[in-house]
């Protein structure tokens, strides 16, 4: 394929496949894996300490994501992945301070702590694919627009602050 052939073709995988539809994909994928164990409720009430660390590291998740989209809005910014070209303002504090991509880190979270919830280690794994595929379709094109939007000011953020995770959140 030529190069505006593999665009053409990203284009449509990147609306066919927005990031909230890719993580209820994995998540469907969790749930269809686990289903024989998550039915069997002895299994289910008897809750390890793995478990509680993951249901703490979902609450969290989402607690960033929703944090992350609320930054966004309040800076009157886009936080449609599928129109990055309208963003308005480059946020780079907050949840962004530690990360390019917090509700995609999110995102990650919640698909990592849904799989150890239900005992799934194929889905654990497929965290890894989440994050190729989130950052293939969505991240590469997203910050390919942010470099034509903001030039030098993304080239300084982008060089300060990581894709996914900035540094250790308890260090």
């Amino acid at each position: 394929m030529i190069d505006s052939d593999m665009y053409t073709l990203n284009r449509k995988a990147r609306f066919l496949f927005p990031p909230p539809i890719i993580l209820a994909l994995f998540l469907s994928f969790d749930l269809a894996v686990s289903w024989p164990r998550a039915i069997h409720l002895p299994e289910i009430t008897e809750v390890s300490i793995k478990t509680w660390l993951a249901i703490a590291v979902l609450i969290f998740s989402i607690f960033i994501i929703l944090i992350s989209l609320l930054q966004l809005l309040f800076n009157k910014t886009t936080f449609n992945a599928l129109h990055a070209d309208h963003t308005s303002k480059l946020v780079t504090n907050g949840c962004f301070k530690y990360s390019r991509n917090p509700v995609y880190l999110g995102f990650t979270c919640v698909q990592l702590s849904i799989a150890t919830i239900l005992d799934t280690n194929v889905g654990v794994l497929m965290t890894l694919l989440l994050v190729v595929f989130i950052t293939q379709l969505h991240i590469k094109n997203e910050e390919a627009a942010m470099h034509k939007i903001f030039g030098d000011e993304w080239i300084r953020y982008k060089n300060k602050t990581k894709r996914w995770l900035n540094t250790p959140v308890f260090l």
